[in-house]
């Protein structure tokens, strides 16, 4: 899938979501490993398409992130499983880029799998990749 393909995509997802409402879902954070310096806040998960979590329903995670470790990096919303399968293919809604500094954040996941849902922060290395996460906030478990 092409760039445009993947952002029109993107927002039929986005579109068909609002059409649909939202459910509010109450979290708690199950596990936050961090960075001394960077800090990760959810503010409000809700459900685009369903007023269940199952698989097949959309979350919506909305919040603030502190980053001061490094100038840029990477926020990603993801479900850690030990469900066998095959490769998840990160969609464009799912995660986005971060500046030091304050910001804010509105990611979108399809459930593919049972798991843990977390928010991870991926900083960018000197070539220009992001490497491997340094804060990880666990907030929501679909078993």
């Amino acid at each position: 899938m092409n760039k445009i393909q993947g952002i029109t995509a993107a927002g039929l997802l986005l579109f068909s979501c609002i059409l649909s409402g939202r459910t509010q879902l109450n979290y708690d954070t199950l596990k936050y490993d961090s960075s001394p310096q960077d800090q990760i806040q959810i503010k409000e998960v809700n459900l685009l398409n369903s007023d269940e979590l199952k698989i097949g329903s959309i979350v919506e995670g909305i919040g603030t992130y502190e980053l001061e470790s490094t100038d840029k990096a990477l926020l990603g919303l993801s479900i850690t499983s030990s469900e066998k399968g095959g490769k998840h293919c990160p969609e464009a809604y799912e995660s986005q880029e971060m500046a030091n500094g304050s910001g804010s954040f509105r990611l979108l996941r399809e459930i593919d799998r049972h798991g843990s849902f977390h928010l991870s922060v991926y900083p960018e290395t000197q070539m220009g990749h992001y490497g491997q996460s340094t804060t990880r906030l666990y907030f929501l478990e679909l078993k």
